[in-house]
């Protein structure tokens, strides 16, 4: 009988993470900013995809829309929330370019498709990556977010903060998110 194992709640290290940022910087920069934003911030994908230079307020940055399947609509819960700008934020929205209204744009300017971005980016960088023993597994562009919870939750930020940042509630948080990002020694 053969099992397949489900990585829903596996997450990226810290080093795996930083390893694909800089093949992100050294071999499709286009997309450096997109993923660095995926990763500094939790967002889903289609989130992160549906940013427009508007949606920048003094006081964050206003999740209030996604993009999939060649359709902007609300967000997945149906619920906004603002995303604090941090230096990080700040640094990734000054280096991005601004070539269009939508913040991550593909190279000519449109929404980016998720389904395309990952067979003909993500998937053959991260897939490489396996390759060349450089990250344990292949997962999918989703895990940023995944990697994002489980850091906040490995540096002792309340679950009822995360989620208000993701927009979730702490309930799925912990049934859907949380994976395990720091190794622990098994006790004994």
């Amino acid at each position: 009988i053969q099992r397949t194992i489900k990585n829903d709640n596996e997450v990226f290290n810290n080093n795996e993470k930083l390893i694909i940022l800089d093949t992100y910087l050294n071999k499709c920069i286009h997309y450096y900013g997109f993923v660095r934003f995926l990763f500094a911030t939790g967002c889903r994908p289609e989130e992160v995809i549906a940013l427009e230079w508007s949606d920048i307020k003094d006081d964050g940055i206003s999740i209030t829309k996604a993009y999939s399947r060649q359709t902007l609509k609300s967000t997945k819960t149906g619920k906004n929330r603002i995303i604090p700008l941090n230096n990080t934020l700040i640094d990734i929205l000054d280096n991005q370019p601004k070539v269009s209204s939508i913040i991550f744009p593909t190279t000519k300017g449109n929404y980016i498709d998720l389904s395309n971005f990952g067979v003909t980016s993500w998937k053959p960088l991260t897939t490489d990556l396996v390759q060349q023993g450089k990250i344990r597994r292949y997962l999918s562009v989703y895990h940023c977010r995944h990697t994002f919870i489980s850091e906040c939750l490995d540096k002792k930020i309340p679950v009822q903060q995360i989620a208000k940042w993701v927009g979730n509630s702490p309930e799925i948080i912990y049934r859907n998110y949380a994976g395990i990002s720091t190794e622990y020694e098994f006790p004994g």
